[in-house]
């Protein structure tokens, strides 16, 4: 079986090739890199009304104009900020304030934004990361949401995380301290986030393969 993970980025598309094959070896993975490695297909306008239906739009705007005959796995990604203005949290439009303010979306404006926006407010902020996961084929489309607890921090920890720049200024707990997402080894991360997406990747794909 195909399955197609709808993104450009390298960190993730390792990150989900890698929980896909353990929940089933004989999948033939491909990316965007592999179906338009020139970059032809514009990237789809992200109209949803949350980070799970963007999935969903997604999932179906690759599926449609890549004219894929496989899955097509897509996610979509924002962040919930507590305790700070209606104006300054970013939701389901994470990249928005950046191209707003710089022009263009790099690691380096990503993370030089929120962290002067956690400064803003005393250097840290409260955070709920809220991922959308979509899996579809040509007969059925499934859906589901993780949400994870973080904090926001001023404070830029160098060098900038490959691929998810966010995790050089978001901390979590662990072992009753606060680490940035980027000191986590593969073992902390896996503990932290990548085990409930095996798990949640699991339930998207089970009714795909049974």
């Amino acid at each position: 079986m195909k399955l197609l993970i709808a993104t450009t980025n390298p960190a993730k598309i390792d990150h989900y090739r890698r929980y896909f094959k353990s929940l089933d070896h004989t999948l033939e993975i491909y990316s965007l890199i592999d179906l338009d490695p020139d970059h032809k297909l514009p990237e789809p306008i992200e109209t949803g009304e949350n980070e799970a239906q963007n999935s969903i739009l997604k999932a179906k705007y690759y599926k449609q104009n890549l004219s894929f005959s496989g899955l097509v796995f897509a996610e979509d990604s924002g962040m919930t900020l507590h305790g700070v203005d209606v104006d300054d949290n970013p939701k389901k439009e994470i990249k928005k304030p950046i191209i707003e303010k710089f022009g263009k979306v790099t690691p380096e404006n990503f993370v030089n934004y929120y962290s002067n926006l956690a400064l803003k407010y005393g250097g840290r902020i409260d955070q709920e990361w809220v991922f959308g996961y979509t899996l579809m084929d040509d007969d059925k489309i499934i859906t589901k949401i993780l949400k994870k607890p973080s904090i926001l921090v001023s404070e830029i920890r160098e060098p900038l995380y490959i691929g998810y720049p966010l995790n050089s200024v978001t901390k979590v707990l662990r072992n009753g301290g606060e680490l940035y997402l980027s000191q986590l080894d593969t073992e902390e991360w896996e503990n932290y986030w990548g085990n409930q997406v095996v798990e949640l990747l699991n339930e998207l794909l089970t009714p795909f393969i049974n």
